[in-house]
């Protein structure tokens, strides 16, 4: 898929059924809360919108299957897929070209990913959509779901958009039809400065305003596995909508525990975007109007379901009953090893030897690699 296709399949996904894109923003009398009431925004006053706050006091606790990723890695036969980044007055949004599919983790279907955008806040105190328990902060998975809060500066959010690509065969089909649509949603948490982002960090400076574009050099590309948590074992999962006119309610959302670590200069970058293009700051605008706050408010949750997931075998088969064997170094409970004489350690396996002793964990990242190897490139 080419970029100027999509970048049209963005102008959809973010608002191309107003009349006027220019119509709706996030301030004032144009924001969220009028957006029902623009021409074609109909949609964001329904009953099952997006985000929500994640009130784990609800959620029910639901085992999925392990997820499959095929080229979140970048590389194919002939090399990285190519991406470009694009200012569309609202966020920074990178159209990802080439084959990337996501199924299992419990999804209805297999998913090609589209794009990936994200939201922040005018300062590192807020910028997320969703919230856990009415907070700005992540919820940490604890054992047996006790809840564990880490107070940190939750200052905003990556989303990865999907589509069902099997069972529809054109992007707007999908868009309008009940989990047409899978979106990954990830928390973005003040940490150290953060190398696998510099490409994207970097391209900023070349889509300041409203409609620029960027097209990623060869030896720019990256991986988007890079940029995400290795850790996808635990996460919230319902119903909703997209958080954008028109507010489709045709998404599956998938919201994950673990944080993804930008710096406060990577995060301060984006802030440096302007919701205008480059000529109407010197014709009507004497200061800049930088995109910040560009997140929707939370809405309610009424009658559906959410779900607290989880896949059991993320990290490898557990240890149990194995303390006493001599382990091949590349075995997924070599770590055990140092907590042999520890029956407690091997009882808690996951909980106890794999987080606070063991050096050695197999990730998400190490079965993705075997999960490439084992399926056939698609073409």
């Amino acid at each position: 898929m080419d970029a100027k296709m999509l970048i049209l399949i963005s102008a959809v996904i973010f608002g191309s059924s107003l009349s006027d894109a220019a119509e709706w923003s996030y301030h004032a009398e144009t924001g969220p809360e009028y957006w029902s009431t623009l021409p074609g925004g109909e949609n964001c006053g329904l009953s099952s919108q997006s985000p929500i706050d994640i009130d784990t006091s609800i959620g029910v606790e639901q085992e999925y299957d392990a997820w499959e990723v095929i080229g979140y890695d970048g590389v194919t036969s002939e090399g990285p897929h190519p991406a470009n980044i694009f200012n569309n007055g609202h966020t920074a949004q990178v159209n990802l070209e080439g084959d990337y599919f996501v199924r299992g983790g419990g999804l209805p279907s297999e998913y090609q990913a589209l794009q990936f955008h994200l939201h922040w806040g005018s300062d590192s105190s807020k910028g997320s959509e969703h919230t856990y328990d009415g907070q700005a902060r992540p919820l940490r998975f604890g054992k047996k779901f006790e809840r564990v809060f880490e107070a940190m500066k939750q200052s905003s959010a990556l989303h990865i958009v999907h589509y069902d690509h099997v069972n529809y065969p054109i992007i707007p089909l999908a868009i309008e039809a009940p989990q047409g649509l899978a979106v990954m949603g990830f928390f973005i948490e003040v940490g150290e400065h953060n190398s696998a982002w510099d490409p994207i960090i970097n391209a900023l400076g070349s889509i300041l305003h409203d409609g620029d574009q960027y097209d990623f050099t060869e030896s720019e590309l990256f991986a988007v596995s890079g940029l995400i948590p290795s850790d996808l074992s635990k996460f919230h999962r319902y119903n909703g909508s997209l958080t954008t006119p028109g507010c489709y309610e045709s998404v599956v959302w998938t919201v994950f525990d673990e944080t993804i670590k930008l710096s406060e200069d990577q995060i301060e970058a984006f802030r440096g975007l302007s919701e205008l293009p480059e000529e109407g700051h010197s014709e009507d605008h004497d200061e800049e109007e930088p995109i910040v706050d560009n997140y929707r408010p939370v809405q309610p949750l009424n009658t559906r379901t959410l779900y607290r997931g989880y896949i059991p075998d993320v990290a490898g088969p557990s240890c149990e009953g194995r303390c006493g064997e001599e382990l091949d170094e590349n075995s997924p409970c070599q770590c055990n090893s140092v907590c042999r004489n520890n029956e407690d350690c091997c009882e808690d396996y996951h909980e106890q030897c794999l987080v606070e002793i063991c050096t050695f964990v197999p990730t998400f990242k190490d079965k993705q690699r075997k999960q490439s190897q084992d399926t056939p490139t698609r073409r």
